[in-house]
Protein backbone atom coordinates (compact mmCIF):
# COMPACT_ATOMS: atom_id res chain seq x y z
CA UNK A 1 0.00 0.00 0.00
CA UNK A 2 1.25 3.75 -0.96
CA UNK A 3 0.05 5.69 1.86
CA UNK A 4 -1.13 5.70 4.98
CA UNK A 5 -3.31 2.80 6.52
CA UNK A 6 -6.27 3.62 8.80
CA UNK A 7 -7.62 0.17 10.10
CA UNK A 8 -10.25 -0.91 12.51
CA UNK A 9 -11.56 -4.08 13.72
CA UNK A 10 -12.43 -6.56 16.38
CA UNK A 11 -9.05 -8.69 15.69
CA UNK A 12 -6.12 -6.87 12.89
CA UNK A 13 -3.46 -8.43 11.87
CA UNK A 14 -0.92 -7.40 9.20
CA UNK A 15 1.09 -10.74 7.48
CA UNK A 16 4.77 -10.28 7.22
CA UNK A 17 3.94 -9.60 2.64
CA UNK A 18 2.34 -6.34 4.18
CA UNK A 19 3.83 -3.34 3.47
CA UNK A 20 2.81 0.14 4.35
CA UNK A 21 4.18 2.81 2.11
CA UNK A 22 3.32 5.54 4.89
CA UNK A 23 1.65 5.43 8.48
CA UNK A 24 -0.53 2.82 10.62
CA UNK A 25 -3.16 3.64 12.67
CA UNK A 26 -4.47 1.07 14.00
CA UNK A 27 -7.77 0.07 16.80
CA UNK A 28 -9.16 -2.73 17.69
CA UNK A 29 -9.29 -5.74 20.15
CA UNK A 30 -6.13 -7.52 18.97
CA UNK A 31 -3.47 -6.24 16.52
CA UNK A 32 -0.49 -7.89 15.34
CA UNK A 33 1.79 -6.11 12.82
CA UNK A 34 4.49 -8.57 11.43
CA UNK A 35 4.77 -6.67 8.05
CA UNK A 36 6.56 -3.45 7.32
CA UNK A 37 5.25 -0.11 7.76
CA UNK A 38 7.72 3.12 6.39
CA UNK A 39 6.99 5.81 8.59
CA UNK A 40 4.96 5.58 11.81
CA UNK A 41 2.57 3.20 13.82
CA UNK A 42 -0.06 4.65 16.37
CA UNK A 43 -2.33 1.16 17.91
CA UNK A 44 -4.89 1.03 20.45
CA UNK A 45 -5.65 -2.40 21.22
CA UNK A 46 -6.38 -5.03 23.98
CA UNK A 47 -3.68 -6.96 22.76
CA UNK A 48 -0.65 -5.97 21.00
CA UNK A 49 1.84 -7.92 19.03
CA UNK A 50 5.10 -5.74 17.01
CA UNK A 51 7.18 -8.66 15.16
CA UNK A 52 8.11 -6.79 12.24
CA UNK A 53 9.73 -3.79 10.78
CA UNK A 54 8.43 0.16 11.76
CA UNK A 55 10.75 2.54 10.11
CA UNK A 56 9.94 5.33 12.67
CA UNK A 57 8.43 5.51 16.21
CA UNK A 58 5.67 3.26 17.14
CA UNK A 59 3.12 4.81 19.95
CA UNK A 60 0.41 1.92 21.88
CA UNK A 61 -2.21 2.42 24.23
CA UNK A 62 -3.44 -0.59 25.72
CA UNK A 63 -4.00 -3.43 27.71
CA UNK A 64 -0.52 -5.72 26.49
CA UNK A 65 2.03 -4.83 24.37
CA UNK A 66 4.26 -7.35 23.65
CA UNK A 67 8.16 -7.03 21.10
CA UNK A 68 8.83 -10.15 19.40
CA UNK A 69 12.11 -11.25 18.08
CA UNK A 70 11.48 -10.27 14.54
CA UNK A 71 10.62 -6.46 15.80
CA UNK A 72 13.18 -3.78 14.26
CA UNK A 73 11.45 -0.46 15.11
CA UNK A 74 14.00 2.12 13.67
CA UNK A 75 12.20 4.95 16.18
CA UNK A 76 11.34 4.91 19.83
CA UNK A 77 8.62 2.94 21.29
CA UNK A 78 6.10 4.53 24.13
CA UNK A 79 3.49 2.07 25.29
CA UNK A 80 1.03 3.40 27.68
CA UNK A 81 -0.93 0.38 29.84
CA UNK A 82 -1.36 -1.69 32.80
CA UNK A 83 1.88 -2.64 32.95
CA UNK A 84 5.43 -2.15 31.06
CA UNK A 85 5.38 -3.91 27.53
CA UNK A 86 7.29 -7.79 27.14
CA UNK A 87 10.22 -7.51 24.64
CA UNK A 88 11.47 -10.51 23.20
CA UNK A 89 15.18 -11.55 23.24
CA UNK A 90 16.04 -10.27 19.64
CA UNK A 91 13.83 -7.30 19.04
CA UNK A 92 15.41 -4.04 17.91
CA UNK A 93 14.34 -1.11 19.41
CA UNK A 94 16.61 1.65 18.16
CA UNK A 95 15.10 4.86 20.39
CA UNK A 96 14.10 2.73 23.56
CA UNK A 97 10.93 1.20 25.05
CA UNK A 98 9.21 3.77 27.07
CA UNK A 99 6.22 2.80 29.70
CA UNK A 100 3.43 5.11 30.58
CA UNK A 101 1.80 3.63 33.47
CA UNK A 102 -2.21 4.27 32.17
CA UNK A 103 -5.13 1.94 33.70
CA UNK A 104 -7.93 3.28 31.50
CA UNK A 105 -8.78 6.62 33.93
CA UNK A 106 -10.52 7.95 30.53
CA UNK A 107 -12.67 4.78 30.05
CA UNK A 108 -13.87 5.03 33.54
CA UNK A 109 -14.80 8.63 33.07
CA UNK A 110 -17.03 7.76 29.97
CA UNK A 111 -19.13 5.23 31.91
CA UNK A 112 -19.08 7.61 34.47
CA UNK A 113 -20.86 10.22 32.23
CA UNK A 114 -22.74 7.23 30.99
CA UNK A 115 -24.39 6.68 34.19
CA UNK A 116 -25.32 10.08 34.62
CA UNK A 117 -27.11 10.42 31.13
CA UNK A 118 -29.09 7.52 31.92
CA UNK A 119 -30.09 8.97 35.41
CA UNK A 120 -30.18 12.38 33.48
CA UNK A 121 -33.01 10.70 31.45
CA UNK A 122 -34.63 8.49 34.00
CA UNK A 123 -35.49 12.20 35.70
CA UNK A 124 -37.07 13.56 32.90
CA UNK A 125 -38.97 11.28 32.38
CA UNK A 126 -40.62 10.86 36.09
CA UNK A 127 -40.89 14.71 35.56
CA UNK A 128 -43.02 14.19 32.45
CA UNK A 129 -45.57 11.72 33.90
CA UNK A 130 -45.59 13.93 37.19
CA UNK A 131 -46.99 16.43 34.53
CA UNK A 132 -49.21 14.07 32.78
CA UNK A 133 -50.52 12.83 36.60
CA UNK A 134 -50.86 16.98 37.34
CA UNK A 135 -52.42 17.85 34.05
CA UNK A 136 -53.95 15.46 32.36
CA UNK A 137 -55.30 17.60 29.40
CA UNK A 138 -52.05 18.89 28.93
CA UNK A 139 -51.01 16.58 25.87
CA UNK A 140 -54.50 17.39 24.10
CA UNK A 141 -53.87 21.68 24.26
CA UNK A 142 -49.97 20.24 23.17
CA UNK A 143 -51.27 18.23 20.15
CA UNK A 144 -53.95 20.94 19.02
CA UNK A 145 -51.26 23.85 19.24
CA UNK A 146 -49.06 22.12 17.09
CA UNK A 147 -51.44 21.10 14.44
CA UNK A 148 -53.03 24.97 14.44
CA UNK A 149 -49.74 26.93 14.82
CA UNK A 150 -46.78 24.88 13.82
CA UNK A 151 -45.14 28.13 13.19
CA UNK A 152 -45.55 29.66 16.36
CA UNK A 153 -44.80 26.45 18.23
CA UNK A 154 -41.55 26.20 16.35
CA UNK A 155 -40.31 29.31 17.56
CA UNK A 156 -41.95 29.02 21.12
CA UNK A 157 -39.82 25.87 21.32
CA UNK A 158 -36.65 27.52 20.20
CA UNK A 159 -37.15 30.51 22.49
CA UNK A 160 -37.50 27.86 25.86
CA UNK A 161 -34.49 25.91 24.56
CA UNK A 162 -32.48 29.07 24.22
CA UNK A 163 -33.48 31.57 27.36
CA UNK A 164 -34.32 28.47 29.86
CA UNK A 165 -30.80 27.65 32.03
Amino acid sequence: MAGNARLGGGSIKLGSGADIGGGLSAAGGEVRLEGHVARYAVIAAGNTMIDGRVDGDVEVTGGELDIGPNAVVEGAVTFRGPKPAVVADGAQVKGGVRYVEWHGDRVRMLRGLGVASLLWTIGWIIAGAILLAVWPGFTGVVTATLRERPGYSLLAGLLVLICAP
